[in-house]
């Protein structure tokens, strides 16, 4: 990702409500960025509530690092590694499935699943994902 240098942080206020006019914008071109973030406020507004937080989820997905963005999100991690050594077969599968409905819900679960899945498809042997893939259809055949 190509990290952006703010010429004035505050500038993009107007996207938030600020006045556009009002603020003080050193350039032409951080301008235009204030002009387009103000566009891109108000098409969000114009579209289905449930569209946007689509658009913007899938939008932050893609920016996202593979580290935690703030330090917390690093003790979430490592309790959740701690309490997955610890717990039963059955309560893994109880949480994982729990979380897979409650990913399903969320705007950003598309990504979140999608990258479940490659980790559950790389555990899979070879000769277990042929028969997966014969079972779903993908090769030889239906379910």
């Amino acid at each position: 990702m190509v990290e952006q240098q703010n010429e004035n942080p505050g500038a993009l206020a107007g996207a938030t409500g600020a006045e556009i006019e009002t603020a003080s914008f050193k350039t032409a071109s951080y301008r235009l960025r204030a002009e387009w973030a103000n566009a891109l406020v108000f098409c969000l507004g114009e579209v289905h509530a449930d569209d946007a937080a689509q658009i913007c989820a899938a939008y932050l997905d893609r920016l996202r690092t593979s580290g935690p963005a703030h330090p917390f999100l690093n003790e979430v991690r490592e309790e959740a590694e701690y309490w997955a050594y610890c717990a039963h077969v059955p309560e893994l599968e109880a949480v994982v499935l729990a979380g897979l409905r409650r990913l399903g819900e969320m705007a950003l679960g598309i990504g979140c699943r999608k990258r479940l899945f490659v980790k559950l498809w790389d555990s899979f042997s070879d000769a277990d994902r042929l028969s997966f893939a014969r079972r779903v259809g993908v090769i030889g055949g239906g379910i």
